[in-house]
């Protein structure tokens, strides 16, 4: 076996990786040290999902596996985020549904509630501060640029005037992205502190 052949375990997730990997493909941890390999599976106190039982972070929802499961951290973890209680509460519901702020990415455990839940925590999500939802939905891209997004707000309006010149007008229609996906992306800049 060639040495670009030869595996390794990340010490992170528990996948395999390259020898030489100095990140890691699955979980996009830098690897620092070398950790013994250990079998067997376990599930994630996070999300329920199984992962390796030497795993210390999920390879599913990103949680490091060394924190205790304590909701209370959580309203620790908005805490610093500068923001009013309305935009803490719907960040709280955000990191329940989604990973990382990622509106195409929902935590495994979201798909474990009721149909009933998910529509509320949906719907607490756009409409918990309705104001908040009406301005986007009202101002498009400058309610972006309001809130600090500059960089989102020329890429999809950048877009969105691509869509209307080639559709002749009609991507007008696609406004409509800036209400939808703006709590996403606000949680993405102030708790995560990046705006992609």
């Amino acid at each position: 076996m060639t040495e670009e052949m030869q595996t390794k375990t990340c010490p992170y997730c528990g996948e395999e990786i390259n020898v030489n990997a100095i990140k890691c493909k699955h979980c996009g941890e830098f690897l620092e040290e070398k950790k013994e390999k250990v079998t067997g599976t376990k599930a994630c106190p996070f999300c329920g999902e199984e992962i390796l039982a030497s795993a210390v972070k999920c390879k599913h929802c990103g949680e490091f596996l060394n924190k205790t499961i304590d909701r209370s951290a959580i309203s620790g973890k908005f805490a610093r985020v500068d923001v009013n209680d309305n935009w803490k509460k719907r960040f709280k519901i955000i990191d329940n549904v989604v990973i990382n702020g990622a509106w195409w990415k929902y935590n495994p455990l979201f798909w474990k509630t009721s149909l009933n839940e998910r529509w509320n925590m949906s719907c607490a999500i756009y409409f918990s501060d309705f104001l908040s939802t009406l301005s986007a939905f009202l101002f498009g891209a400058f309610y972006y640029l309001f809130k600090g997004m500059w960089l989102k707000f020329l890429i999809y309006s950048i877009i969105i005037l691509l869509i209307a010149g080639i559709t002749g007008g009609t991507g007008s229609a696609f406004w409509i992205i800036f209400p939808a996906l703006a709590p996403y992306d606000y949680y993405r800049l102030k708790v995560l502190g990046k705006q992609w």
